[in-house]
């Protein structure tokens, strides 16, 4: 398992072992799009997916530190109510490997 689907799989079980509150179900969904992403972008040499991963990633990181960017986020996480989820979940769909 490459290392950044073995830490967003740490991330997870750390979050499933309390009791959940609709913030931790919408990080939940967002390391889940994280994982799909880090899946196509290794599985298929996508750049665009890698892209989406570390924003994702930067989303997270001012959700759970704080106004580290000066409130600028990329809008790619149901967590900051980002308004590219939708593009960045039919990306999903469009490039997911499966099998």
């Amino acid at each position: 398992m490459p290392i950044i689907e073995k830490d967003i799989n740490t991330a997870e079980s750390a979050i499933r072992k309390g009791p959940l509150t609709p913030a931790d179900n919408n990080v939940l969904k967002d390391l889940d799009n994280a994982q799909k992403m880090a899946v196509i972008a290794s599985q298929t040499h996508n750049a665009t997916g890698l892209l989406y991963l570390h924003r994702i990633a930067s989303d997270l990181s001012e959700w759970c530190y704080g106004d580290v960017t000066d409130g600028k986020y990329w809008g790619d996480t149901i967590t900051l109510n980002g308004d590219n989820v939708d593009q960045l979940e039919q990306y999903i769909k469009d490039n997911e490997v499966t099998g």
